[in-house]
């Protein structure tokens, strides 16, 4: 059942573009990376080399420019390279210790105009500073707030981890829509499409449950992908591991019921987004047009990328 996953997950059609050079776009992104010392050794580039961030912002922002198709190839790797090192690696079962190492980019969040030399922060900051020359200010902070919103989902994850405990789908899905890192690129949405939102409207409480359903869509997707993977670490959570271990069942049936919940908060995504269509201004329908490429672009990017389909 899993190898039919990409044909199982049915999205709204939408225009496929991709005519990037995925090697360049993940090339340039491993060079910056490695300029600040984010890359510590062959390990590292391997590593970020089988998440392919290139081939996964060239799926999902395809139609947008060269240089901020880049842009999002750069915060896609950085966000994928932070989670490995702390919240999946050195903080992996101290939620407290996590929270404090989030706390440590506040000034970068902040946009202060501060000199910081930590690897994650100083690429950060130089990420923030070309993405103020295609942005305004304001469009940044709600990206900061973001980011905020996974360290926050990573910090809920780690918790569980640490008491050994087993979260409810619906404890797992409160948290993961923040952990899995999406709510930035719902902002890149907007930086790609150049239609950046108003903040009244970009935080009303219809786009942002819009935002949220469809984060936990796209959480769900890369669950579904990635269950083989994590099904080798005990201490992993995701939708497929949650509902094996609440409800008695072996992979196949537990990955089956994992496509059912991914359908159901689809469904639940497209039921509201008729709702915001009603009277969505240009720049909103860009955006809710971005999710759909989203969705597309990551069912692609998921059932390509060596990361998911050759663990190990």
């Amino acid at each position: 059942m899993w190898e039919s996953l990409r044909h199982q997950l049915k999205y709204p059609e939408t225009v496929f573009v991709q005519d990037r050079d995925t090697d360049a776009l993940d090339r340039v992104t491993l060079q910056w990376l490695d300029r600040f010392g984010v890359i510590r050794d062959t390990a590292d580039q391997r590593t970020l080399l089988r998440i392919q961030p290139g081939k996964l912002a060239a799926y999902a922002f395809g139609y947008t420019d060269a240089a901020r198709v880049q842009l999002c190839s750069d915060l896609i790797a950085w966000l994928f390279a932070f989670d490995d090192r702390f919240a999946d690696g050195l903080c992996r079962f101290d939620p407290e210790a996590l929270a404090r190492k989030h706390r440590e980019y506040d000034p970068v969040l902040d946009l202060e105009a501060i000199v910081v030399d930590e690897p994650f922060a100083a690429s950060l900051q130089e990420l923030y500073g070309r993405f103020l020359e295609h942005a305004p200010a304001r469009w940044l902070r709600r990206l900061s707030a973001s980011i905020r919103r996974y360290f926050r989902g990573c910090e809920l994850e780690t918790g569980f981890r640490d008491s050994g405990k087993t979260p409810t789908l619906e404890q797992y899905l409160g948290y993961r829509h923040g952990s899995i890192g999406v709510y930035p690129m719902l902002d890149l949405i907007e930086l790609a499409q150049q239609a950046i939102l108003p903040d009244a409207l970009a935080t009303s409480h219809l786009v942002e449950e819009g935002r949220r359903l469809s984060n936990l869509t796209l959480a769900v997707t890369n669950d579904l992908f990635s269950s083989r993977k994590e099904s080798l670490e005990d201490e992993s959570f995701n939708t497929v591991m949650v509902v094996a271990r609440a409800e008695g069942l072996d992979f196949d049936a537990a990955l089956a019921r994992g496509v059912q919940v991914h359908d159901q908060l689809l469904q639940s995504y497209l039921d509201l987004e008729k709702r915001l269509l009603a009277d969505a201004t240009p720049a909103l329908k860009k955006l809710l047009e971005g999710i759909h490429v989203w969705f597309d672009g990551n069912r692609r990017w998921s059932s390509e990328c060596p990361r998911y389909n050759h663990p190990g």
